[in-house]
């Protein structure tokens, strides 16, 4: 699973990153990133409203960010 040099010690954190989040939350990026979803179509199959998911998927990434460069930080000893 450990990927060479840190491009791939950067997606190694990503991915455990993403783990950690709660379901729902792993459901929203798959529908946006991995299925092409887009965030109004999103909206419309989550029964929320655009900004609403817009919004979401800002504090995620934020999240996201965060939990990466911390882990890249502390040399992802966990």
């Amino acid at each position: 699973r450990e990927q060479a040099g840190p491009a791939g010690a950067r997606i190694d954190a990503l991915r455990d990153c993403v783990e950690g989040l709660p379901e729902k939350s792993r459901d929203l990026l798959r529908l946006r990133y991995f299925e092409g979803f887009s965030c109004g179509e999103i909206a419309g199959r989550i029964d929320a409203r655009l900004d609403a998911v817009y919004k979401r998927l800002s504090r995620l990434h934020e999240a996201l960010r965060e939990c990466v460069e911390g882990k890249l930080e502390r040399g992802m000893t966990a």
